[in-house]
Order: structure tokens, then C-alpha cells, then sequence
């Protein structure tokens, strides 16, 4: 039994690979003109040293960490802002329960 022939491709026409994620990315249609149109790649841009934050700085308050804890992942917090930041938060969740009962019992 013969097999049926396939259909030639066009003199120059490019074989894209497949992969899991096509046309999830949206750069997958793009020509080399259109990439480089849109400036894909060619831009670059330094850092400057007030973007980026000191070695020994807390995570939390972006100054030098007294009383430094790290994390597994090497993110250093300051001990002290921790806990502040901990009481903020418990504080928060207090107002907005008292907030959500006082709007239940206007209900009622």
C-alpha cells in the first residue's frame, strides 16, 4: 500500500516548532521586522544605585536591619518590623471586623 504524498511547502516558507504553550506568549506570530519594529530585545536600561536596596537593609523598612532575621529564601527583615508590621495588620483586621458587625446589625 502506498502511502499518500504530503503536500510540497512553498520554496521558503519556515517550519515553526510546536510546544506546549503556542499562542499563550502572543511573540509567536511575529516577523523579524515586526519584533524589531516594536523594539523586542533591544532595549536596555541600567539600574540605578537608588533603585536597588542595601545589602543589610530591611525587606519592610528599606534601612539598615537592627536585630536582622532572615527568611529561608535570604529576604532580611529587621525584627522589630516584624512586629510592627504584624500589630498593623492585626489592627486592620480588628476596624474592618468592627466595620462588617456594625453594617450587620444596621441591617437588621
Amino acid at each position: 500500500l502506498a502511502r499518500p504524498r504530503r503536500a510540497a511547502r512553498p520554496c521558503g516558507a519556515m517550519v515553526r516548532r510546536h510546544s506546549k504553550n503556542a499562542g499563550t506568549m502572543g511573540s509567536e506570530g511575529f516577523t523579524y521586522e515586526e519584533r524589531r519594529s516594536l523594539g523586542y530585545g533591544t532595549m536596555r536600561e541600567r539600574l540605578g544605585r537608588d533603585s536597588l536596596r542595601e545589602f543589610d537593609a530591611c525587606a519592610l523598612e528599606l534601612d539598615t536591619a537592627v536585630d536582622p532575621v532572615v527568611t529561608p529564601e535570604g529576604v532580611i527583615y529587621s525584627r522589630e518590623a516584624i512586629l510592627r508590621a504584624l500589630l498593623e495588620q492585626k489592627k486592620a483586621a480588628a476596624r474592618a471586623k468592627e466595620q462588617y458587625e456594625a453594617s450587620a446589625r444596621e441591617e437588621e
